[in-house]
């Protein structure tokens, strides 16, 4: 008999990390198990992508984290979503949640939890991302902790088994919820394509390409001050910059420090589409990632540039997969950064040795197929208790 799975998560609304991760294993656990999509809101990204899936999609409200009303109504939203999978329930095995706060909506539906957890629920537990944000935002999310936290806490420690995305994660999760967590990895689906160089008219520069969602903690506006530096020095450097989502204060910094120092070797290119996406990687010659906080660790991003053969230039704090002078570099500071990508950007055979070396660590390290049989594992497992 083929085991039903009632799969909740939150929201699919942005070009994330965790998106994309949710549309891969859905992929390839579907092919074994009939899963069910639950989301508290319709998806907006990668809509073609979940439709196309052999899985069923039912929203149960019009209100998640993204939204005001989900945290002023708190409780009562949390009911009411509550309420409506209880109609659902007694047709599944099991129940397998993913993000903030599916947690806490599987309790009291009397099956079986597997909650996978990306991170702890960074706007609670991240106080770097937290002390970033602006300061009404920050009263705000500080007043939802103290009110709300303790559930996030209660339903995470009462899930019978906890995934996790990685050791950084299962470092958090132990330190913050005082429960060990089981390490997939992220597996890795892009495709090299032929260079757009050419049609970019860049065949002769070095192209730098950098992603973000415009939060402080991604230290975009960091960047573009270090290639200040580097345009005057390395005048054919491109940096090219890719965005999971939009925040127009940081964004308009941004745009405002590009404009006063004349940088006409910075572009933005939005959110991209999965061809455009695997074009612009494909084309790219060096991947930088400059964020910060204690609950990144990787970047989904610079894995999959890593598995394209472009070495990585990251700070130290995301560097779970990226050895020092093996497969990329860690940088501490902005002198380091400086050093580092000059190394780089001077060195073709030193940048081309990097990629290798970046290349060959990932696809040995990060495979669908290794992900998924983590989670057949443990379904198995969770089933004969």
């Amino acid at each position: 008999m083929t085991v039903k799975i009632m799969w909740l998560h939150s929201h699919i609304t942005n070009a994330s990390g965790s998106s994309k991760f949710l549309y891969n294993i859905l992929k390839q656990l579907s092919t074994k198990y009939k899963i069910t999509l639950f989301l508290q809101k319709p998806i907006t990204f990668l809509n073609d992508e979940f439709k196309k899936l052999p899985i069923e999609i039912i929203i149960i409200s019009n209100y998640s984290t993204t939204d005001w009303k989900f945290w002023l109504n708190f409780s009562s939203e949390i009911e009411k979503q509550k309420s409506v999978l209880k109609n659902y329930h007694d047709n599944f095995d099991l129940i397998i949640s993913s993000f903030f706060p599916m947690n806490i909506l599987a309790t009291d539906l009397n099956l079986k939890h597997i909650q996978f957890c990306f991170q702890p629920y960074a706007f609670f537990w991240d106080n770097e991302l937290i002390n970033s944000l602006p300061f009404f935002k920050k009263i705000f999310l500080k007043y939802f902790k103290k009110q709300f936290s303790k559930l996030d806490i209660s339903a995470t420690q009462n899930s019978d088994i906890l995934l996790t995305i990685n050791n950084g994660s299962k470092n958090s999760i132990q330190k913050i919820y005082k429960k060990e967590s089981i390490p997939t990895n992220m597996g890795i689906d892009v495709t090299k394509t032929e260079s757009i160089k050419k049609l970019l008219n860049l065949q002769s520069s070095t192209i730098l390409i950098h992603s973000t969602d415009w939060s402080p903690l991604k230290n975009t506006v960091w960047l573009i001050e270090q290639f200040i530096e580097i345009q005057k020095r390395f005048p054919n450097t491109v940096l090219i910059i890719t965005e999971t989502k939009t925040d127009s204060s940081e964004k308009n910094k941004a745009l405002k420090l590009v404009q006063n120092n004349n940088l006409t070797n910075v572009k933005f290119l939005g959110t991209l589409p999965k061809l455009e996406y695997e074009k612009y990687l494909s084309s790219s010659d060096i991947v930088i990632y400059s964020g910060f906080g204690s609950g990144i660790t990787t970047s989904l991003f610079v894995l999959e540039c890593m598995a394209l053969g472009i070495p990585p230039l990251i700070s130290e704090q995301a560097s779970e997969d990226v050895i020092h002078e093996k497969t990329g570099y860690l940088f501490k500071n902005s002198n380091e950064f400086q050093k580092f990508l000059t190394n780089l950007l001077e060195d073709d055979s030193l940048r081309i040795n990097l990629g290798n070396s970046a290349q060959k660590f990932i696809l040995e390290k990060h495979s669908w197929m290794n992900v998924s049989e983590i989670f057949e594992k443990q379904i198995s497992l969770i089933l004969k208790k």
